[in-house]
């Protein structure tokens, strides 16, 4: 029965490609008066695919559901998942029926269409409409339970001791075969046998009526005898006829006497031999109940190992989900703990440029020769020029020697905060990744919907920041820069909205 219902599927799916490519040609020849036409790349509304990713997500079910044409041991698979493979298969070639007889509906008549390039419909000249976005909305709902159906049935197959059990269950079903067709000779042999007993029976019967009547015709003719003899000696002859008449019959008799012993050894040995077919019989009803036993122990360590193989995937899942987001705190722990020795000597240059400055300031403002206009300036100008040019030149040489110590404050100052944040961004990128696994529990048990993805876009957004090149800020300010920083402010802001809204 699975055998049959898996070849179905695979029949429904060569019917489905087919379907298929004749929708996706007549697709691509629908333009209208501007000879513009749909956008394969485009994702069709209603729906999370375009065209293009739908022609490839049915021609690979397709592919993988051809395969199931001949399946070694399709008696072990669970019928639940066949039926539910075979439903969503069904239903997905009805669609595809449904959607070629509607483009066969539109006027072919080589004039232009009028297209709804945003809504992916199509209308002719006579007013035929074909919505696609229902049709398109449909394909991939049946596609979507038939690969989890395929992948589910073909984990199965694909198991490790799934062609072990597959060669046992075969083995029984010949057994078994064999068994019933054991059991039909019998039957038919024992029904032979019984009508060979029963005729036998029959014609013994006729023999003992024949004995009977023989007895009777024998006393009938001995009381003739009698009164023969009575009546006259004349008559000798005529008794001596019934006499041999007599004779005969009792040799027929005695003939018939041993017929009957005859057929009393073949009925015996008829009756041996139905005992040999009863034990023949009972050996091959324990054989069954053996084979029997074995497959139902087959089916139970079946089911022991899938059980199993599904708590090993969880366990891995979720172990992979925690070392992630270990290496990744780990990761960013490490950085943090690089960044103290850089942070540590941009504060000791701070202090030491403070102390330049107040070195700088102390030999500035002390009076020096140093401060003085030079001679060859002065003696060249007037007392009042010279006094002008020596306030100049004294203010000159004391932001000379200022200036360098007050850039350095500043650089070393700025160089030390920048080191500061960076350090501080990476211990809370280190927080949100050591935070990651208990938030996923968390919204899994509450079943938070929208949460989930407010809370995923959030960390997913403070991840992929990069402290050092400050391209964006936190998510309650307005970004500094960087495309994918906005569209992720806004995907968040749009999450933590619905959710708010669901709340």
């Amino acid at each position: 029965m699975t055998d049959s219902i898996l070849k179905h599927v695979a029949e429904h799916a060569v019917a489905i490609e087919q379907n298929w490519h004749l929708i996706m040609e007549r697709i691509q020849k629908l333009s209208d008066t501007d000879g513009q036409q749909f956008d394969f790349e485009a994702i069709v509304p209603q729906s999370r695919f375009s065209l293009s990713q739908t022609d490839v997500r049915v021609s690979t079910l397709t592919g993988f559901l051809g395969g199931f044409a001949n399946v070694e041991g399709a008696l072990l698979l669970p019928s639940v998942y066949v039926g539910a493979l075979n439903n969503a298969v069904s239903s997905l070639h009805k669609i595809m029926e449904a959607l070629r007889e509607s483009l066969n509906g539109l006027t072919n008549s080589g004039d232009p269409y009028e297209l709804n390039l945003g809504k992916f419909i199509v209308t002719d000249i006579d007013g035929n409409k074909v919505d696609f976005r229902e049709h398109i909305k449909q394909i991939e709902d049946s596609s979507d339970k038939a690969l989890e159906y395929y992948f589910l049935i073909n984990s199965i197959i694909s198991g490790e001791n799934f062609d072990g059990f597959s060669a046992a269950a075969l083995r029984l079903e010949n057994t078994l075969r064999k068994a019933r067709t054991g059991n039909q000779e019998i039957e038919s042999m024992i029904s032979s046998g019984t009508s060979k007993v029963d005729d036998l029976v029959s014609e013994i019967q006729s023999h003992f009526d024949e004995i009977i009547r023989i007895s009777n015709t024998v006393k009938e003719s001995s009381s003739e005898v009698e009164r023969v003899k009575d009546d006259t000696g004349k008559k000798r002859e005529t008794v001596n006829e019934h006499a041999a008449n007599v004779n005969e019959r009792r040799a027929s008799v005695e003939e018939i006497a041993s017929q009957a012993a005859e057929l009393k050894i073949k009925v015996d040995a008829y009756e041996n031999e139905f005992k040999i077919f009863n034990e023949m019989l009972s050996d091959r009803n324990k054989t069954y109940e053996t084979g029997k036993e074995q497959l139902d122990n087959l089916i139970a360590e079946l089911g022991s190992n899938r059980d199993f193989s599904s708590e090993t995937v969880n366990d891995a899942k979720l172990a992979l989900g925690w070392a992630t987001a270990s290496g990744l705190a780990k990761s960013f722990e490490d950085v943090s703990k690089e960044l103290k020795w850089p942070l540590v000597g941009a504060q000791i240059i701070f202090y030491i440029s403070i102390a330049l400055f107040f070195a700088s300031a102390v030999v500035a403002f002390i009076p020096g020769s140093f401060l003085n206009l030079p001679d060859f300036i002065s003696n060249n100008g007037t007392e009042q020029a010279n006094h002008t040019l020596s306030l100049i030149y004294s203010i000159t040489i004391r932001a000379g020697i200022l200036l360098p110590s007050i850039f350095l404050i500043a650089f070393a100052n700025s160089r030390y905060r920048v080191l500061l944040r960076m350090k501080e961004q990476y211990v809370f990128k280190k927080t949100v990744a050591s935070a990651i696994p208990g938030f996923k529990d968390h919204v899994a048990d509450e079943e938070a919907g929208d949460h989930e993805k407010a809370i995923a876009a959030a960390a997913f957004e403070r991840l992929i920041f990069n402290p050092q090149e400050e391209a964006t800020r936190d998510l309650a300010g307005k970004p500094r820069g960087g495309l994918l920083s906005r569209w992720l402010t806004r995907i968040v802001q749009e999450a933590i909205k619905n959710s708010r809204i669901v709340d």
